[in-house]
């Protein structure tokens, strides 16, 4: 993602999302039909750990999409710093 963006929903679109989770959520998302690789990920321009996150249909579904955004977050905070950047709260 770009900056401290670790996702973004598609609010002109499907509302679908990108976002960023750790290499194995990624691949468990996808094997349980949440989640598919970004476009960019076939070509090398992302790394594996960029998905797209379908759109719930319903509050269930809303609720597991809620939990992997909020993995997303965590994986992001984790993340290790930049050269020359601050950490959030630091």
């Amino acid at each position: 993602m770009v900056g401290r963006e670790f996702c973004h929903v598609h609010a002109q679109g499907d509302f679908s999302l990108h976002t960023t989770l750790p290499v194995p959520l990624a691949e468990a998302a996808e094997r349980a039909g949440w989640a598919e690789p970004h476009f960019l990920v076939h070509t090398g321009q992302a790394p594996a750990s960029v998905v797209m996150v379908y759109a719930p249909r319903d509050d269930s579904e809303r609720d597991i999409v809620r939990q992997l955004v909020r993995a997303s977050y965590e994986f992001a905070l984790a993340a290790p710093t930049l050269p020359g950047r601050r950490r959030a709260g630091t």
